[in-house]
């Protein structure tokens, strides 16, 4: 079975056909790149770090959430997320429920992968959008254009 140091899964590792970035919280999977909620990542973290055993709902609350605590509920939605994910780009449930014990990651699918870490997607390896060509500062500049044209109109009409 591959283990996987610490350092390596804080930095990153790659389970079934996808890539995790931690530092970055992002998960690349053949299709797409997913931007997750930290305590999302720090779920899949947890599930990673005790890979093939069942970790509860309470283990997972105590390790994410710590003191402040955190419903079942927002255990579950995470879980959903990471599954909406992982599953979408690996035919094989890389997540299982068991039921009123908590989760199971089949820790098989996960590999340290050097690779994983010199190909993270880093800044200058996406086209970098310049600010002004956003498009919702884009259709603001032309809002602010268009009432600034009226006003001048207006007050051109009034006489000033």
């Amino acid at each position: 079975m591959n283990r996987i140091n610490e350092p390596d899964v804080e930095n990153g590792f790659k389970i079934g056909d996808c890539r995790v970035f931690p530092p970055l919280n992002r998960i690349q999977t053949p299709d797409r790149d997913v931007r997750l909620e930290p305590k999302v990542m720090a779920v899949l973290l947890c599930l990673v770090r005790h890979r093939d055993r069942i970790v509860g709902h309470d283990k997972l609350i105590a390790e994410v959430w710590g003191p402040s605590g955190a419903s079942a509920d927002l255990v579950s939605r995470a879980i959903g997320q990471l599954r909406r994910v992982l599953d979408e780009a690996d035919s094989r449930a890389l997540i299982e429920t068991v039921r009123g014990e908590g989760y199971f990651l089949h820790g098989k699918s996960l590999v340290p992968t050097a690779s994983a870490i010199a190909n993270s997607p880093v800044a200058t390896d996406a086209p970098v959008m310049p600010l002004w060509a956003h498009p919702a500062l884009a259709s603001a500049a032309t809002l602010a254009a268009c009432v600034a044209s009226v006003a001048v109109a207006c007050w051109l009409q009034s006489g000033g």
